[in-house]
């Protein structure tokens, strides 16, 4: 194997896999993602490079200068660390028997041993008759911003994302995402135009869906991600990059159930002073004492917190009620969670109300000058549901 490349684009595709290769459900698990293998594929002028680790496979393609054929086994951690050192000039790589070869500018060299390519992992094949869904990349990267954040953060517990395809009974066409934690759930879901065969329905670890969402270039608005999946696992695809790992099968907690359709009543608020107000109220929460007190008095919010140890605060924030004197029972929730949500709220507006059945705490984003319909809510791209502390 005989080639030169630019180091951007390897370090790029060295960094990219390491991230998403050794990504264990358990992290005091064996790193499985030791070794990497690359091959020279002189007829399409790529460099592959390819890692197998315990749960996942990334394979990434990159532009090179090909002009031997061949293969290799190194280690990836070494190779990673040797080219994150190198200044950004071309670099020759070369292998000679089960040794690499790697020179930079004739200036840093380096030979790193490494095993025949033949000794590899076998990396998964992917069926030709599998159904390819594409959607929008930059999409599916604001959607797991919206709901990764409510999923658990306990190390103990396995957190899962889960990805639905014509699961929507208004549009069975719709693409949907759900993250949840027991206290909340955020719902991040776009009508589009998904056709699907029959329901699909992913559970994937949320740390790896995360991570997939991380190698989404944000100005990348036209690219597209595209899933496949087997009985076991499911390929994301996403210009040279392919990531395969498992999904779990089994029943999800029925969400629709708390997300209403219509509501009696929202009020309207500025984001800013509610972030504000969340942020102000965690300064006296803690594991033991970890809710604030919210009620409405005079067309106001009324935020209270009280510590017995360590005293209290009130945030008072203005906000427009959907209807004069408006009923509003006092709930209590953590402004710590509700802070998280309100971090990824893109508009400058929300709504809030609770919900008829078990008084949730709902938040939903509002745009200028559009009207409520609070009849038919059910649509809104992103919801969010917070239950109230006891």
């Amino acid at each position: 194997m005989k080639l030169a490349c630019e180091r951007k684009d390897l370090m790029k595709a060295l960094t990219t896999i390491v991230r998403l290769v050794n990504i264990n459900l358990d992290e005091r698990a064996i790193n499985f993602g030791s070794n990497l293998y690359l091959n020279a594929n002189k007829e399409l002028n790529l460099l592959e490079l390819v890692s197998v680790g315990a749960t996942n496979e990334v394979k990434i393609n990159i532009a090179a200068d090909i002009q031997k054929e061949g293969n290799i086994v190194v280690p990836i951690k070494k190779i990673q660390e040797l080219i994150n050192k190198l200044p950004e000039k071309p670099i020759n790589l070369e292998v000679k028997k089960t040794v690499l070869g790697i020179n930079c500018n004739n200036q840093y060299k380096a030979n790193l041993n490494g095993m025949e390519g033949s000794k590899r992992i076998e990396e998964y094949k992917i069926p030709a008759e599998l159904e390819e869904i594409p959607l929008s990349a930059i999409q599916f990267k604001q959607m797991v911003k919206n709901v990764s954040f409510a999923t658990k953060k306990d190390d103990s517990n396995f957190s899962s994302v889960c990805i639905q395809f014509g699961y929507n009974k208004k549009n069975r066409n719709a693409f949907r995402m759900v993250g949840l934690d027991g206290d909340r759930v955020a719902l991040s879901q776009e009508e589009g135009d998904i056709k699907v065969k029959e329901k699909i329905q992913y559970l994937i670890s949320s740390k790896i869906i995360n991570e997939i969402a991380n190698t989404i270039d944000n100005d990348e608005a036209k690219d597209n991600l595209v899933i496949t999946s087997d009985e076991n696992k499911v390929i994301f695809s996403y210009k040279n990059i392919r990531i395969i790992t498992p999904y779990f099968k089994g029943a999800y907690p029925n969400f629709d159930i708390l997300f209403p359709n219509e509501i009696d009543f929202y009020i309207l608020i500025n984001k800013q002073d509610f972030f504000n107000g969340a942020n102000f109220s965690m300064s006296l929460e803690s594991e033991k004492e970890n809710s604030t007190l919210f009620q409405l008095e005079d067309n106001k919010i009324i935020m209270t917190t009280i510590s017995i140890d360590q005293g209290d605060l009130t945030t008072i924030i203005d906000m427009k009620p959907s209807a004069e004197d408006l009923k509003f029972e006092p709930i209590k929730i953590s402004s710590k969670k509700l802070w998280d949500v309100l971090k990824i709220v893109p508009t400058e507006k929300i709504l809030l109300s609770t919900t008829k059945s078990n008084g949730n705490f709902l938040l939903l984003p509002y745009v200028d000058g559009t009207e409520v319909d609070m009849g038919n809510i059910g649509s809104i791209a992103f919801q969010y549901l917070q239950s109230p502390t006891r």
